[in-house]
């Protein structure tokens, strides 16, 4: 598979606060729903330990608007970058902060079963399609059979 990866991909970790209505960091007393601890570990960092154990991605940035946030995490070293009013518009901001992260990879921090296996793969089947853009999904049908009670909205 690395042999697919003759660049390496930027990563950026959408990790902006909700504000007061997200349930989930309210619940635990967070300010970022990523920084909300999962088996002991906060979801952020989780995601950038698996970042960082990636062969395909050389550098990470974490678009966050309290940067300061991110002390408490004890990840050495993190680049921020600014956020917008919607991810979308937050992936725009941080790309042009970030000069030319091309080719860039996007995730979100509260994903915490991301893993550097995941991420070469994805990467690797990226680069070999020769796209511009790709998004990763899962189908509802894979969601249902590892989680049939979900109630998770789903791409149609």
């Amino acid at each position: 598979m690395t042999d697919l990866l003759a660049q390496t991909f930027t990563a950026l970790v959408l990790a902006a606060s909700r504000g007061a209505q997200d349930p989930v960091a309210r619940a635990e007393g967070k300010s970022h729903k990523a920084l909300v601890d999962v088996a002991g570990t906060p979801m952020l960092s989780r995601v950038v330990r698996a970042l960082a154990d990636s062969s395909a991605v050389g550098s990470i940035a974490v678009s966050i608007d309290d940067p300061s946030a991110l002390d408490a995490l004890g990840e050495d070293g993190l680049v921020t970058a600014p956020t917008g009013d919607s991810p979308g518009a937050s992936v725009i901001a941080a790309a042009g902060a970030l000069g030319d992260p091309y080719p860039l990879l996007v995730t979100t921090g509260d994903h915490p079963l991301l893993t550097a296996e995941i991420i070469d793969r994805f990467c690797a089947d990226v680069l070999a399609t020769g796209a511009d853009v790709v998004a990763g999904l899962a189908t509802e049908k894979v969601i249902r059979a590892a989680y049939p009670e979900t109630r998770q909205t789903f791409l149609r």
